[in-house]
């Protein structure tokens, strides 16, 4: 069984080919954006004018996340989905400073060129593979690939010639890219739709929303003054005084 590893910096000098981007592959880049969050840092995409998608473990334990487009416009993203199963998370945008991705549908079979966009060292950088294998048995919501990366590729997009098909999250310790396919990030967008709740990013659990708040302080005032009343009437008891309540 393989085993898989995170994205680090582990590559040496030289392992990544990485030429130019031509015209049509910068538009590729252009759909992209650095992300930022404390000690972490990786790439996402636009899913529309306000929600970013990236790989969950990139914004795990911090609370609002630096977004950075390849023409150095930032802006800030916070009110974090993430998905419960899959390192998927969905990030709230102030402001959308990059175009929002096209997908494409298509079936893909080993073979055929794939591009992803991360950012493994300084800036959105665009590299050209291949599919390994497109819907495995074992994790049919996953694509593999043949194609460089390294650390800053962590939820960045994966793109056909025509559309976005898919997102990175992993790399095997031989080198293949592990990449959520389309399908599986539709999935979560739509979980992300019906939960009714916000997440935090710190601790990757579901926390109800604020407005519980004042209800459950009342209850605990009263319970406090039942605690009080108790306490003074057993005493009373004890010493055979008669009790008074006076109201007002």
């Amino acid at each position: 069984m393989r085993k898989t590893i995170a994205m680090t910096l582990t590559v040496l000098m030289g392992t990544l080919s990485l030429a130019p981007a031509s015209a049509d592959e910068k538009v590729y880049i252009d759909q992209s954006v650095m992300i930022n969050c404390g000690d972490l840092s990786g790439t996402g995409f636009y899913l529309d004018s306000t929600h970013i998608m990236t790989a969950k473990h990139v914004v795990t334990g911090c609370d609002s996340a630096e977004i950075i487009s390849n023409s150095n416009m930032k802006t800030t993203a916070s009110n974090f989905f993430l998905d419960p199963k899959l390192d998927i998370a969905i990030i709230t945008s102030k402001r959308m400073i990059v175009k929002p991705v096209a997908t494409d549908s298509t079936v893909f079979k080993p073979g055929q060129t794939v591009y992803i966009v991360g950012s493994p060292i300084d800036g959105l950088v665009l590299s050209k593979g291949t599919v390994v294998e497109s819907s495995g048995l074992s994790s049919p919501s996953r694509i593999y690939l043949q194609i460089p990366a390294d650390h800053g590729n962590s939820g960045g997009p994966v793109f056909s010639d025509t559309g976005l098909i898919g997102m990175v999250t992993a790399k095997f310790d031989d080198g293949q890219v592990i990449a959520y396919n389309l399908k599986t990030l539709l999935q979560t967008i739509e979980l992300s739709k019906k939960s009714p709740e916000k997440q935090s990013s710190n601790s990757g659990v579901s926390t109800s929303d604020n407005s519980t708040l004042p209800a459950l302080q009342i209850s605990l005032i009263l319970n406090l003054i039942a605690f009080v009343f108790i306490i003074v009437l057993l005493v009373r008891i004890r010493k055979n005084r008669p009790i008074t309540i006076t109201l007002d």
